[in-house]
């Protein structure tokens, strides 16, 4: 007989970063091999069974290859998986998101794109160079490709707006193509007001 988790059991696997119950990943760090290293053992062992998967990001960013086996772990899935944006979509994060089936996105998500980074060593020899100079083109038309076909935007428009470490608000990044819908708050908060000009008196 199939015994309900306790409670502890279940805020210890929300911490870990994953919840069954809800059949929910979290990523909400930088991206580096600890996080692949958890979610995609979750992502398999969540698509075991039938059911839609959510996959909740919020990151600045991080390491590229780890991205990337992440992005590939999510397009694995069997499952529908919908995508959640929250707070930070930056960076390999925003290659990442383009994985799901459905991008859903808060509306105070902040969404941003460039170009990647590496860290420079003192002294390379000059075949290292050339060879890490490669293989960053190449990461970085990888990162292309993903945006666009996602987006469906132009190749040059995606490169374009990365070189220049582009922001996009909410709206914005569904406007552009990066995500398809606005998450809608359960609770509605009224607008801010402004004060209003008193007429002078006579």
């Amino acid at each position: 007989m199939h015994e309900t988790p306790s409670t502890e059991a279940r805020i210890a696997q929300v911490v870990q970063g994953v919840s069954f119950e809800r059949r929910t990943v979290y990523i909400s760090s930088e991206i580096n091999a600890a996080v692949a290293g958890r979610v995609i053992p979750a992502l398999e062992a969540l698509d075991a069974t039938d059911g839609e998967i959510r996959v909740v990001i919020n990151s600045e960013g991080g390491s590229e290859p780890d991205g990337y086996a992440i992005y590939d772990a999510i397009t694995m899935c069997r499952n529908r998986v919908v995508m959640e944006g929250l707070g930070s979509v930056w960076s390999i994060a925003a290659a990442i998101f383009q994985a799901g089936d459905l991008r859903r996105i808060a509306p105070n998500t902040s969404f941003m794109i460039h170009n990647g980074t590496t860290p420079a060593e003192e002294e390379m020899k000059q075949d290292a160079v050339v060879a890490l100079a490669e293989q960053l083109k190449k990461d970085g038309q990888r990162y292309y490709d993903i945006l666009s076909a996602a987006s469906q935007q132009p190749l040059d428009t995606i490169e374009s707006w990365c070189g220049d470490e582009t922001y996009f608000n909410a709206e914005e990044a569904i406007q552009a193509g990066f995500a398809d819908t606005l998450m809608e708050p359960l609770k509605i908060k009224n607008k801010p007001t402004r004060n209003k000009k008193r007429k002078k008196k006579p």
